[in-house]
């Protein structure tokens, strides 16, 4: 066994161990696709390599007569599998993640987003196909359909592969793409911003929908949404809106969003006790002081005699300055109520 097979072999191996336990696949697209165990879809031509919940694999849909070479002239790093049709040079090309992203409504939006962006910049780098779904792919299990190409064995991380992203060519694509009022995306791409914008909506409207009809509010709202310029299917859409719900559902009530109410109101109360209104008269103006200065000595317990000291002026009556004054009655010196 030389080198090449030692390789492919090894890939194959990470790449099975990666599967979902039940996937999707299909023999023929045109009559729709069935999931079942994974030993049944290893059979088929197409298989789905990422689960609803986790991503392991990035995978481009290379149309070029000689995409077997494609990353190899675009400078990216070597791809794990690379499964070529046998009448064409068309070929999926993927790249095996160490850790996986986790891609539902529970996962953290940051790696998902980062996740999408990485897979957006190597797709526009080596010219892949922006329409491709990335749901199924060509089963490199499926050696008398498809010629199958390993060039690397070990995943790479996603911090690795962000290395290769051109982000002046990415900004250059997407601005041609705004230019022609086209919502961009690629495979997750598309995903992760229906995603976002469904989960905002769905924040800020959970609470206007009967809890009967939340579910089908959040899919028609998903349908919306989904208007880029190769929309995502059916199936997809419906997982996404589903996802929503399901936190909304979970995390989401009228009583707890009254609790919410309650207890901000009672922030709202504390903050204002502290900046008291008077409405009866200005004590201030009684007591011969600035407003600015009542309220400081009220905020930080200032002796309350002094107003009355102020105005009897007890220091003419001693000869002596308002200055000293309060000087020796601070250090002692004048006992109050001498006068």
């Amino acid at each position: 066994m030389n080198n090449a097979q030692l390789r492919l072999e090894n890939t194959l191996e990470v790449y099975k161990s990666k599967l979902p336990a039940k996937p999707y696949h299909t023999n023929d697209y045109h009559f729709g696709k069935r999931i079942g165990a994974l030993n049944s879809a290893l059979k088929s031509h197409h298989i789905q390599p990422n689960s609803l919940t986790h991503k392991y694999f990035m995978i481009f849909d290379l149309d070029g007569d000689m995409s077997v070479l494609d990353w190899a002239d675009k400078g990216l790093p070597s791809p794990h599998l690379i499964v070529r049709n046998l009448d064409n040079g068309r070929s999926h090309m993927t790249y095996i993640l160490n850790t996986s992203i986790k891609n539902d409504v529970s996962g953290r939006l940051k790696p998902i987003k980062y996740c999408s962006d990485v897979e957006h910049g190597l797709a526009v780098r080596i010219g892949a196909d922006m329409n491709y779904n990335g749901l199924l792919t060509k089963n490199p299990f499926k050696s008398s359909a498809y010629k199958v190409f390993s060039y690397e064995d070990i995943p790479y991380d996603l911090d690795y592969l962000n290395e290769f992203v051109d982000k002046d060519l990415v900004k250059k694509q997407r601005d041609e793409k705004k230019k022609k009022k086209i919502e961009d995306g690629f495979a997750s791409g598309r995903n992760c911003t229906l995603f976002e914008n469904l989960r905002l909506w769905a924040y800020a409207n959970w609470h206007r929908c009967h809890q009967t009809e939340l579910r089908s509010n959040i899919l028609e709202q998903a349908m919306v949404f989904n208007t880029f310029e190769c929309p995502l299917g059916t199936r997809e859409v419906e997982t996404i809106a589903n996802s929503v719900y399901r936190f909304i559902s979970r995390n989401f009530s009228v009583e707890r969003l009254n609790e919410l109410k309650s207890e901000r109101a009672k922030q709202s109360r504390q903050k204002s006790s502290a900046n008291l209104i008077y409405v009866d008269g200005k004590p201030w103006e009684e007591e011969g002081i600035p407003k600015r200065t009542y309220y400081y000595r009220k905020e930080n317990n200032v002796d309350a005699e002094r107003p009355v000291e102020a105005q009897d002026k007890p220091w003419e009556k001693m000869n002596m300055s308002r200055r000293t004054y309060y000087r020796k009655k601070s250090q002692g010196l004048i006992e109050v109520g001498t006068f």
